[in-house]
């Protein structure tokens, strides 16, 4: 079975963050220096979030995009 989803994530950052280049959006580099990446996460009954590699052995596989980017400042 194929699903498409459609989410909005809204993200709040401390001031000074940064976009992170070459991650299509969804990289930020924080004013410590460090980097967070924003990604959807396959949860397994409300309990635990599954690796990328847990979930193919389920036959679940997740592609997920950012297609639009707005910083609101």
């Amino acid at each position: 079975m194929n699903v498409q989803l459609t989410m909005s994530v809204s993200l709040t950052l401390p001031d000074g963050s940064a976009s992170m280049d070459g991650t299509g959006g969804r990289g930020w580099v924080l004013p410590d220096g460090r980097a967070i990446k924003i990604w959807a996460v396959t949860e397994l009954n409300d309990e635990e979030d599954l690796t990328f590699g847990e979930a193919l052995e389920m036959g679940i596989d997740v592609e997920d995009m950012v297609t639009e980017v707005e910083i609101l400042a």
